[in-house]
């Protein structure tokens, strides 16, 4: 079993069941969307308003707001999970809410990011350096930021890692058991190069989409073709957010259920 088989068969999970797929995050995605366009389209266009708030409450609103998307992707992850480990069938256009299931998930998402921002507070004080000489237009030691930039890089692959091989954690609290952080660590032993592999086709395929689509939408911007564009580049970037958003869950679960459950890929 190597990476690319991980991420085919998430793919498959995907693409086999997209009407439940559908039914189980459309409606939540493109609420999460509509509701963070609208608050920063308010911020955006309204100095008035962010004024009339202060900086306490524009804290609060991003606040809010990233609490808000957080228990939105939960829900949907939540939904997803349960799906395909305990055949739970969505029967309408919003999951079945699993409220203590969602919020228990939901606040493991915010303390693994709070992990995270700390894991990562080296690597920022490491460009700190390389900042200041930028801002005092001196020329940043070129060969730092090389060695920098290959170490921040290896540094959040490692995490990234990490955080997948503890994310059974999350799934588990999903189908309502308490799977601890070291027995995730512990089930998903030996998988870091197969997760590594994961993340490697993710980052070709992604690079290969952003690449076709650069040269769409510069085909398009050339021939000020600007309606077709908006017409197909609005639901195209659904689309797109709405599959990765979906195999990113799906390569969870199935990550949940080779090493903790025990299942064999098809």
């Amino acid at each position: 079993m190597s990476g690319l088989d991980i991420l085919k068969h998430s793919w498959r999970m995907v693409w086999r069941n997209k009407a439940d797929a559908a039914r189980i995050s459309v409606v939540l995605l493109l609420l999460s969307m509509v509701v963070g366009f609208a608050i920063n389209l308010a911020l955006v266009s309204s100095e008035e308003f962010i004024f009339s708030i202060g900086p306490v409450g524009l804290a609060l609103m991003q606040v809010l707001q990233n609490a808000f998307t957080v228990v939105i992707g939960g829900w949907m992850a939540v939904a997803w999970h349960r799906f395909v480990l305990l055949n739970e069938t969505p029967t309408g256009w919003l999951p079945s809410w699993h409220g203590s299931e969602v919020m228990l998930y939901s606040l493991w998402i915010i303390l693994m990011g709070i992990g995270i921002l700390i894991a990562l507070i080296p690597v920022f004080a490491a460009f700190v350096p390389i900042i200041m000489q930028i801002e005092t237009e001196a020329a940043p030691n070129m060969g730092m930021a090389f060695v920098v930039s290959v170490i921040a890089v290896v540094f959040v692959t490692f995490l990234m890692i990490a955080m997948m091989r503890l994310s059974p954690v999350l799934v588990s609290r999903a189908l309502g058991q308490n799977l601890s952080l070291k027995q995730a660590w512990r089930a998903t032993g030996g998988s870091s190069k197969l997760i590594f592999g994961v993340f490697f086709w993710l980052f070709l395929i992604a690079t290969g989409i952003v690449v076709l689509v650069g040269i769409f939408v510069a085909i398009l911007s050339a021939a000020n073709l600007w309606v077709l564009l908006a017409g197909l580049g609005v639901p195209a970037y659904f689309f797109g957010v709405w599959l990765m958003t979906l195999l990113q869950i799906s390569i969870m679960t199935t990550i949940y259920g080779v090493y903790v459950e025990g299942r064999e890929l098809p």
